[in-house]
């Protein structure tokens, strides 16, 4: 089995012992890692985020504790790096977890499939459970192969540019189908992460203007990107350590301007996954 990161503050010993309650009857053994405390950061001495690129890109600015976040996960991927681990497994601590998430964690031969795999959201793709049957049952599980059943493929997708191109089945009974997938959806409550990601998210993200969960749709080096069709981690959203995150500013007219010009940021993405699924966007 992987091994396995748990992001704790040390103020939450509650939230360790709820979710180390859930691993320990699962069987799984975890390291924690103690979460830095955004609390405890001030904005003018952060150096980790482009604040005005920030602002352009998320509509408001970036909170100590978005900084924290950012900078606990990047902590683990240097960590990844640092002992050599192929894949890790990084949870937070306000998750429920779903008892297959052991069974997945023994798959190697389906969870390699991905460099990054978000086991928590689908969002903003449309899983229809009757449509994935459709498509497995006919074994339609490269983009390319669905000629006849190209609206059944484009409504799993529901907005424009955001595109499944493989489906991976390991247990259609648990829920576990992989989407490999651009964008892949943000939340980092629970993602699976090999070396490669972790060293190319790293340097995706040495001057951020955007939140940590948004990195992997920046990072070049051609990953495979995607996230489970049911998600194994449901976030708890009742009880966040990450405060401001919904203060949207009205940006100005130049601001606006300047904003479209951000999307270039995603050119090198768009240009691996052409080339790893040689498709046009």
């Amino acid at each position: 089995m992987m091994k396995v990161f748990l992001v704790n503050l040390d103020k939450r010993p509650d939230r360790l012992a709820f979710v180390s309650k859930q691993l320990d009857e699962l069987g799984i053994p975890f390291e924690r890692f103690a979460a830095i405390d955004g609390s405890k950061l001030t904005m003018e001495t952060q150096t980790l985020f482009d604040v005005p690129k920030f602002i352009l890109e998320q509509k408001k600015k970036p909170s100590v504790g978005e900084v924290g976040c950012a900078m606990s996960h990047r902590a683990i991927w240097q960590k990844i790096l640092d002992e050599q681990l192929d894949y890790a497994l990084i949870l937070e601590d306000d998750i429920q977890i779903d008892f297959a998430l052991k069974k997945l964690l023994n798959s190697k031969d389906f969870y390699t499939h991905f460099d990054f795999l978000n086991i928590s959201s689908s969002d903003p793709y449309n899983m229809d459970n009757e449509i994935l049957n459709q498509l497995i049952s006919k074994n339609i599980l490269v983009r390319d192969q669905a000629v006849n059943e190209k609206d059944l493929w484009s409504r799993l997708e529901t907005i424009k540019n955001w595109k499944i191109y493989c489906l991976r089945n390991f247990s259609s009974d648990l829920g576990i189908v992989g989407c490999e997938c651009d964008p892949a959806p943000a939340l980092t409550s629970g993602y699976i992460i090999s070396s490669k990601a972790a060293e190319h998210f790293l340097k995706a993200s040495e001057k951020m203007f955007c939140p940590i969960d948004k990195v992997w749709r920046y990072a070049s080096g051609q990953l495979k990107q995607g996230f489970l069709a049911s998600p194994l981690i449901l976030q708890s959203l009742n009880d966040s350590n990450i405060a401001g995150r919904d203060n949207v500013l009205n940006l100005s007219t130049i601001q606006r301007i300047q904003r479209l010009f951000l999307k270039n940021k995603r050119l090198k993405r768009k240009a691996d996954v052409k080339i790893m699924y040689k498709k046009s966007w």
